[in-house]
């Protein structure tokens, strides 16, 4: 099970009115390729154009209301998307750049006084299990979104930095703001010393081998997830992480 990224609209998304990068290759190839998410989709799921931009309209105006937020986005199946794929190494070894920042002392192989720390090296795909990352969950300050869970930033001026909402289809889900995960990719590549040049680089390189360490894995993970914040933010529309 692989791992995208999509920014458009919602009402396009709801329909699967989109391709992967993955899936956009194959088909340039004359092969067709299946994707299986990790949640089955419903059998009563509403593939009706019109009925899905109804409830995705009464579920933005719903959620805006909770939120307090004075205006949403425009939202039509129309409307262009964005995607690319990180996968699981470039997302989680990201997300480890980030928890390394944020608790440099809980870094694989980082000195404590005189004496160099033993452990093993983190591994992006199993994030979650590295201790930088448990301890810098637990309180994040310079990359709340990243290191929360966040799986949805919606293009909203108004609402908490995270913040559980349902989705469209009524499953539960950890978002946030589009513009505050531009703020935290944009300090996580300043704090790692890349440039807009060198993002485009590596961007451009694809992925690395799934055995090369964090810090390639998480790199071009962000020069990915920067790109498609931009593209979300200078669009207005949501990033959404799909798998």
């Amino acid at each position: 099970m692989g791992m995208d990224v999509y920014v458009g609209p919602l009402t396009r998304y709801t329909l699967g009115d989109w391709l992967t990068v993955v899936q956009q290759t194959m088909q340039a190839a004359g092969r067709e390729v299946r994707i299986v998410h990790a949640e089955p989709e419903p059998e009563d799921v509403i593939t009706d154009p019109v009925a899905v931009s109804d409830a995705v309209r009464s579920w933005q105006a719903g959620l805006l209301s909770a939120l307090g937020s004075p205006e949403g986005w425009t939202d039509e199946a129309e409307l262009p998307y964005w995607t690319d794929k990180p996968d699981w190494d470039g997302y989680g070894g990201m997300i480890l750049l980030a928890a390394y920042d944020e608790q440099p002392e809980f870094r694989p192989g980082t000195r404590r006084g005189l004496l160099r720390r033993e452990s093993r090296a983190d591994s992006a795909r199993a994030f979650q299990d590295a201790p930088a990352y448990k301890r810098a969950s637990s309180n994040p300050t310079k990359y709340p979104t990243l290191l929360s869970g966040v799986e949805w930033w919606l293009p909203v001026e108004v609402a908490p930095t995270v913040f559980e909402a349902p989705r469209v289809t009524g499953q539960p889900a950890r978002m946030g703001r589009v513009d505050q995960l531009v703020v935290e990719l944009t300090l996580l590549a300043k704090r790692l010393g890349l440039d807009d040049d060198q993002l485009g680089q590596l961007r451009q390189a694809g992925p690395p081998d799934s055995s090369t360490d964090v810090e390639a894995a998480g790199r071009f993970g962000l020069a990915v997830f920067l790109e498609l914040a931009h593209a979300a933010q200078l669009a207005n529309q949501p990033l959404l992480l799909d798998y």
